[in-house]
């Protein structure tokens, strides 16, 4: 066995960030946040966006997870003060994403409880189009298109 310090690399330190700035919620939660007037940002690679996402989500056009740190331009662009809804295949990746919004001044994240292939497992997905990349021998995931 190989122990690793990063399961989902990102290349840069984060602060310890009071988490309150970062809210885990459920599927079922996450339709109503995204469905009033939240942003809503895909943390995958833009391979993956293209496959499939959630209606009204913005690409950032990430080649590698570890090029967030890199799209001040994109999120500056972005309201720090509004609610921010961000998603990722399982949730790893928002883990630290969310963490990193919330250092450089957005006020109010909340995070997809398990990701993607939580919320198409647990609801009627009435707000995803398309398919999800995963990272085992299923490939994809089916959601409404």
């Amino acid at each position: 066995m190989k122990v690793k310090n990063e399961i989902i690399r990102f290349n840069s330190l984060l602060k310890n960030t009071d988490k309150k700035n970062l809210k885990s919620i459920t599927p079922h939660h996450w339709d109503k946040i995204i469905r009033n007037d939240a942003q809503i940002i895909d943390m995958r690679n833009n391979f993956e966006y293209n496959l499939g996402t959630f209606k009204g989500a913005i690409n950032l056009c990430l080649i590698n997870f570890t090029d967030l740190k890199d799209k001040t331009t994109e999120l500056n662009k972005l309201d720090r003060k509004k609610k921010t809804a961000i998603f990722c295949t399982g949730g790893i990746r928002c883990e630290k994403a969310g963490k990193y919004l919330s250092d450089i001044g957005f006020e109010d994240v909340y995070q997809l409880q398990g990701g993607i292939i939580n919320y198409l497992n647990s609801t009627k997905n009435k707000y995803w189009k398309g398919e999800c990349f995963v990272f085992d021998d299923r490939i994809l995931l089916k959601g409404n298109s």
